[in-house]
């Protein structure tokens, strides 16, 4: 009888490949790992970057409607009441026709903008979690805030006014 040795012998024992398995189980679990790690930091980065893109617009709109108004009110913290004269110009505010009057205003998580004289609302970003308008040394300060899944984003806006 012939016996085999280890020199002339073919293939691999159980062992070596239940090794091999547990290896290639421990790089492919990693791997996974990885994949989500990255996955979850993609996820985190655009809901940042819409966040921050919902509030730009929001501060570009104010900014559009501040530098058409004639005269600025902040009746109570977190309101913003613009007029913006409108024909005939006289250069004048009443508050009422035919001047045009907006409100900005934090209803619930958005921030909305309502013109008086057409009667319309539109939310201009959500969600908000603070807005906020106080009178600084240099002029009016609009103050947004905004919070998504524990991703928060705040944008200042501060305009020197006339």
């Amino acid at each position: 009888m012939k016996r085999n040795s280890r020199a002339t012998r073919r293939g691999a024992s159980i062992i070596e490949m239940m090794v091999v398995g547990c290896i290639g189980t421990l790089v492919l679990g990693m791997g996974l790992n990885l994949l989500r790690w990255v996955g979850m930091g993609t996820t985190k980065t655009r809901a940042r970057a819409a966040v921050v893109r919902e509030v730009k617009m929001a501060a570009d709109m104010i900014a559009r409607d501040l530098g058409q108004a004639v005269a600025i009110d902040t009746p109570s913290f977190g309101v913003l009441r613009l007029a913006v004269d409108r024909p005939p110009l006289d250069g004048m505010t009443y508050w009422a026709l035919p001047d045009q009057i907006i409100v900005y205003t934090l209803d619930g998580s958005g921030l909305e903008r309502h013109d008086a004289v057409t009667d319309t609302t539109m939310v201009v970003a959500r969600p908000v979690a603070d807005f906020a308008v106080t009178d600084g040394e240099d002029g009016l300060l609009v103050n947004i805030r905004s919070q998504i899944s524990g991703q928060e984003c705040q944008v200042n806006l501060s305009l020197e006014l006339p």
